[in-house]
């Protein structure tokens, strides 16, 4: 028996919070009668399948949940939704992280194919500090399709609906260069997927940029030395936003950028205008540059590797990578180019590796190689057997880069 008058209230108020909630929640029946006949906003573009992530909840509605693909990079973010909202996107078929930030982390896998229909609900509880704790939930198809229908498409995107590999996101959305046309990712594609960059890759700013390793953003390849920016800009630096201000420090545009819409966004940039750029939203570092009211667009730099399937630099980082059984070892490598950029490649038992002789040596031995320069040969991972058919406990390399040959140059 509950003789604290105020103990019991607190049991009482609970009891029927709980009941309402309950109360509140439609039956599978109704959900499933309602969700009839919905007609879904888009379905998987070919070859792909579609993931919709669903807030239907308001409470703490104005605290943004970040959606990330995969990892919590800056680059792996692909939306965001406040309450009453939705976002969707295409990945590639195979088993894919989906990531929520709030308050707190959630994530969910899922193993997704050509064709397939995911829904994800995102969960709102009370903070302990501020925004919204989060919750991500897997959700029936008639589940989904009744939320879905009372929601509004949260527009704010990061401008590519493609997700889960390089390949996804460059053949797909590649635009076309027109002549002396601004930075982009070229018009042709590599055997491999990755963009071939164009000698016509140039824009007012005087860079090169191709795309970055996720779905946001664009990396400098190249600047020219005539450039307004060479003084704040470098080959490897990720350009993630940028804005515009008028001579009288007014903005005038402005936009988060990617390989998709760098070309058109470059192309408002105007002389006498200053440009902002964010080039790492983690830390918020921005740099500036004025535009000469009298510049003309200096010369390109010269043009990215005409094999886009090779990486050469030096192993400035790695660890083993083992499945889930243990019983398969791969090495991941952290590999940074003379740029300055990096990039992580996993060399597997169906690697080739070879010495600074030509002599090919056992893949193991690729995880003593730091501090020397590689030249890597690489794809994109498929499968989940870490280069042994017997396995399939490689799941989270799938997207990733393997090493097909790895040669040490030194």
């Amino acid at each position: 028996m509950i003789k604290n008058r105020g103990l019991k209230s607190c049991v009482i108020f609970f009891a029927l919070l709980l009941f309402w909630s309950c109360a509140s929640m439609p039956q599978p029946e109704e959900m499933k009668a309602q969700a009839a006949g919905y007609q879904l906003p888009k379905l998987p573009d070919e070859g792909k399948a579609i993931v919709y992530v669903v807030r239907p909840s308001t409470d703490y509605g104005f605290a943004i949940l970040h959606v990330y693909i995969d990892n919590k990079e800056p680059a792996s973010e692909i939306g965001n939704t406040k309450g009453g909202q939705y976002i969707s996107f295409n990945i590639t078929p195979g088993v894919h992280t989906i990531l929520s930030k709030g308050e707190n982390w959630s994530e969910i896998n899922v193993s997704a194919k050509a064709g397939d229909i995911i829904f994800i609900k995102q969960e709102t509880a009370m903070p302990i500090l501020h925004g919204a704790r989060n919750k991500l939930v897997s959700l029936q198809d008639y589940e989904g399709k009744y939320y879905l229908k009372t929601l509004s498409l949260n527009t704010v995107t990061y401008g590519n609906q493609y997700y889960g590999s390089k390949e996804s996101v460059t053949q797909s959305a590649a635009p076309a260069i027109p002549k002396g046309g601004v930075a982009s990712v070229a018009a042709t594609v590599g055997a491999s997927g990755a963009p071939a960059m164009s000698s016509e890759n140039q824009n007012i700013l005087g860079i090169t940029v191709g795309p970055t390793d996720g779905v946001r953003g664009v990396r400098i390849l190249t600047v020219a030395p005539g450039s307004a920016c060479s003084n704040v800009l470098k080959p490897g630096d990720k350009i993630f936003v940028f804005d515009l201000m008028d001579p009288n420090g007014t903005r005038v545009g402005g936009a988060k950028v990617n390989a998709n819409n760098f070309q058109e966004e470059a192309a408002k940039i105007q002389p006498g205008m200053t440009v902002q750029f964010l080039l790492d939203p983690r830390i918020f570092q921005t740099v500036n540059c004025t535009i000469p009211a009298s510049v003309s667009n200096p010369a390109a730099g010269p043009a990215q590797s005409a094999r886009p399937d090779i990486f050469i630099g030096t192993v400035t980082g790695g660890n083993f990578a083992k499945g889930f059984g243990f019983s398969n070892i791969n090495i991941k490598l952290e590999v940074t180019d003379d740029k300055g950029f990096k990039d992580v490649f996993f060399v597997r038992s169906d690697s080739k590796v070879y010495d600074a002789g030509g002599n090919q040596i056992d893949y193991e031995k690729a995880h003593g190689t730091k501090g020397k320069k590689i030249e890597i040969e690489y794809f994109t991972i498929t499968d989940a057997t870490g280069g042994d058919p017997s396995r399939s406990d490689f799941a989270f390399e799938i997207g990733k880069k393997g090493a097909r040959v790895l040669r040490l140059l030194e």
